[in-house]
């Protein structure tokens, strides 16, 4: 059965920001509500409005794992392309492209202090706290 969209066009904008991943209130805000925690509440509660937002939910699941099987395949597809071209470089440069993809490589990041500096170092002093306001 396809998922159609809910009548109420304020129920559907509500639906669909709460998919996006808004919060309660703010989703009911951007639907055209004036904020109203209780009312975003009841309106969550709702069991047409559960089952749509799984439904958006649902469908924007499919649509991300698909996406990203395609472009595993497309980089399988141009890994194959360059070892038979004899393109090592390339060959290497989309197997790295699969692993970034999977979450296996992650780029470093760099910390700096403020203006882009060197970060500051902390200096530590003893202090004789019987001494200390003498």
């Amino acid at each position: 059965m396809k998922a159609l969209p809910l009548l109420n066009a304020k129920h559907e904008a509500f639906c669909q920001n709460m998919a996006k991943g808004m919060g309660v209130n703010e989703a009911y805000i951007a639907a055209g509500y004036n904020s109203n925690p209780s009312g975003a509440s009841k309106l969550y509660a709702k069991p047409d409005i559960t089952i749509r937002i799984t439904q958006l939910q649902t469908k924007a699941a499919k649509q991300a794992e698909f996406t990203l099987q395609d472009m595993i395949k497309q980089l399988d597809a141009d890994r194959e392309f360059a070892r038979e071209k004899g393109a090592a470089a390339a060959a290497i440069t989309a197997s790295m492209g699969k692993a970034k993809v999977l979450g296996m490589l992650v780029d470093k990041q760099e910390v700096s202090g403020p203006d882009g500096g060197p970060i500051s170092s902390i200096k530590r002093e003893v202090v004789d706290v019987s001494k200390a306001g003498a």
